[in-house]
């Protein structure tokens, strides 16, 4: 059965763009959904010379506060259940309307799909500089995905992982004058500092000189922006001044915040910038040509669980958990409860813990807070499965980490946790070349003036060994592993340096060890070092299940282990 779609079309002031962005439609849509957040350049009449068209056009409005934001607002008033999400600056091109209708002929088997970009930057087609390989998300179902709630370059999250790219591409006039050019790297660059204030994360002030460079270099050389010529050499030059906007912002509030430690936080700095749009007057059922009304909606927004995670990470490690049994779920280290909150969309028994309860922000689920360097106030074996996203890194102790998650986990249940792989080859070469591992890559900045943020630093990363000690000690394996995303030098050098890293690995762990049966554990715990994907790997997710234990006696050990380690 064919699907019907909406086209969403967020804008503010594209009255030179909006006209040629609706013509590129075709037939391809069975709504027309524009959100404007308050164009007053004539943006909304050159909407209307289309609205005796075939195809509905509705228009709504709201006050814009950053994108993500803002297409969250309006991907549920989208009238049918598959939305494609469009740039006043983007086209279709024949042959994409052509791919997105015979996606759309039958139920579709992916919930988003990406569909990649042919960048325009002053009427010169850009192929290199950081931007071959742009393919946002464009084309998802609108009760299966969202968007995260960064502020800038927002990722699109979606139910279950289920993804996939299109062949043809959106046509995309990036920019058509170097002004705008400034104006968005300077706006671009703020939004960015506040995501990272948020974050917690600091800055020293030689970064003000050396990530713009590195920046530059990573586009105009990495990246081949020299490859564009002068458009390539303009981009690297204007990522490098966004680089350098983003974190001069965020080392000046840093500097505020240590000079003012008792006083009341500022507003966020985006939100001071003249650039943000203006606020509108709370208007709703203005009636207009053709009958049609704006809605406007000024209410305040539900603020909205954010993942503190690199993206792309919980959309994995829910594929993961949408594959187990229903049951009860402990979220370990909720954060501000994006997981839980998914967890209980799919019909998990949601249970939420972590070391700070002000963060969490839904109230309809039941939370406990927790020191995670001591007991935890849980009952033994009482949830079916227990997850823990990015905290193993954070905490003092692993062998106490992992032996309350398998206290607390029912005999059948299982454990899933994602952690940084420490074990990639660029992980390796971080470590021999500066002695840092890139899981921690700097010496931790502690304060006694904010003792508390010492935890959001990677304090401790885990080794492999160090996991699968722990879980043998309490009665658990590794039933299987799955990685985010995999790293391009570690792929590229794994050719090179396999067969280097096999003969030490077997080495120490089998040539070196004279117990038979300590020598058949390592033959497995091998397996999983040398995975090529254990050695290309971003973030290692694993899920525990308990072992097989035969008898009472070793049951009964077990279990005293799971208590005290």
């Amino acid at each position: 059965m064919r699907q019907k779609l909406t086209v969403l079309i967020p804008c503010k002031d594209e009255a030179s763009q909006i006209a040629s962005c609706i013509a590129s439609l075709g037939n391809v849509a069975d709504e027309i959904l524009i959100a404007d957040s308050g164009s007053t350049d004539g943006t909304l009449q050159c909407v209307e010379q289309f609205t005796q068209k075939k195809t509905p056009i509705r228009i709504i409005q709201r006050e814009y506060i950053n994108p993500s934001d803002f297409k969250n607002w309006a991907i549920p008033q989208a009238s049918y259940p598959w939305v494609l999400a469009l740039d006043a600056d983007e086209r279709l091109t024949k042959e994409l309307r052509d791919e997105i209708t015979q996606t759309l002929a039958t139920e579709p088997a992916f919930n988003a799909y990406q569909i990649p970009r042919k960048n325009i930057v002053l009427g010169k087609m850009v192929h290199f500089s950081g931007w071959q390989n742009d393919a946002p998300f464009r084309l998802f179902h609108r009760d299966k995905c969202r968007y995260d709630d960064r502020r800038i370059h927002e990722h699109l999250l979606v139910e279950g992982g289920k993804t996939a790219i299109m062949k043809h591409s959106i046509r995309h006039d990036a920019c058509d004058s170097l002004e705008k050019m400034f104006a968005k790297s300077i706006r671009y660059g703020c939004l960015g500092a506040d995501d990272l204030l948020e974050a917690g994360k600091d800055v020293r002030v030689t970064s003000l000189v050396v990530r713009p460079l590195f920046r530059f270099f990573r586009h105009f050389i990495w990246k081949q922006g020299f490859r564009d010529g002068s458009i390539g050499l303009l981009l690297s030059g204007l990522a490098a001044q966004g680089a350098f906007i983003k974190y001069a912002l965020l080392w000046s509030r840093r500097y505020q915040q240590n000079k003012d430690f008792h006083s009341e936080s500022r507003t966020p700095i985006a939100e001071s910038m003249p650039e943000s749009p203006n606020s509108m007057e709370s208007v709703t059922g203005v009636p207009t040509t053709g009958g049609r009304t704006l809605q406007r909606d000024t209410a305040e927004p539900k603020k909205q669980p954010r993942a503190l995670t690199m993206p792309g990470i919980h959309e994995k490690v829910q594929a993961v958990v949408d594959q187990l049994p229903r049951g009860s779920l402990l979220d370990v280290g909720a954060g501000e409860g994006a997981f839980s909150k998914w967890a209980d969309s799919q019909g998990f028994s949601v249970h939420a813990t972590d070391v700070n309860q002000k963060e969490f922000c839904l109230k309809e689920i039941p939370f406990t807070q927790t020191d995670f360097n001591g007991r935890w106030p849980l009952d033994d074996n009482s949830f079916d499965l227990v997850v823990s996203i990015e905290v193993l890194e954070h905490v003092e102790n692993h062998y106490h980490f992992i032996s309350e998650c398998c206290r607390i986990c029912k005999p059948n249940g299982r454990i899933v946790l994602s952690t940084p792989n420490c074990h990639s080859i660029e992980s390796r070469l971080n470590v021999l070349l500066s002695g840092f591992d890139d899981c921690a890559p700097r010496p931790i900045n502690y304060s006694e003036n904010e003792p508390e943020k010492i935890y959001m630093e990677h304090i401790h990363p885990a080794p492999l060994s160090a996991i699968e000690l722990a879980l043998r000690r309490c009665g658990f394996e590794i039933e299987s592993v799955q990685f985010n995303r995999h790293r391009k030098l570690s792929i590229a050098l794994l050719p090179i340096l396999y067969p280097l890293f096999w003969w030490r690995t077997y080495r120490q762990l089998i040539l070196s060890e004279r117990q038979a049966g300590a020598r058949r554990r390592n033959r497995e715990l091998m397996r999983l070092f040398m995975d090529r994907r254990m050695l290309t790997g971003r973030i290692s997710i694993f899920t525990f299940r308990p072992t097989k234990i035969r008898s009472s006696a070793e049951q009964k050990s077990t279990n005293s282990l799971r208590r005290t380690a």
